[in-house]
């Protein structure tokens, strides 16, 4: 007796939903923010930039392009450090408010 195969759904091509959106694309550039520049350099356009949108809206812009990095070792090493000053900014921040 001939046994039956059954049909495996492969689903449709991009019918995935997305994990996140990053909103607001390009803002950190407009402020200078690039992975090219210094430590320093990028410290000052986070600054900035956490002064016209909020320090927690560029914290989280900043861990989501950091967790879309994780494949580039280099990015992600320099991602990491500025997600880490920007708590750390955030932190102080919200202390001084209570």
């Amino acid at each position: 007796m001939p046994t039956k195969k059954s049909k495996i759904s492969k689903g449709k091509i991009g019918s995935s939903r997305k994990l996140f959106e990053i909103k607001d694309k390009g803002f950190l550039t407009k402020n200078g923010y690039s992975l090219k520049k210094t430590s320093k350099q990028r410290k000052t356009s986070l600054r900035r930039a956490s002064k016209e949108k909020g320090m927690l809206p560029v914290l989280r812009h900043l861990n989501a392009i950091r967790t879309l990095q994780k494949n580039n070792p280099d990015n992600f090493k320099k991602l990491d450090k500025d997600v880490k000053f920007v708590q750390k900014e955030y932190k102080s921040e919200k202390n001084k408010i209570n």
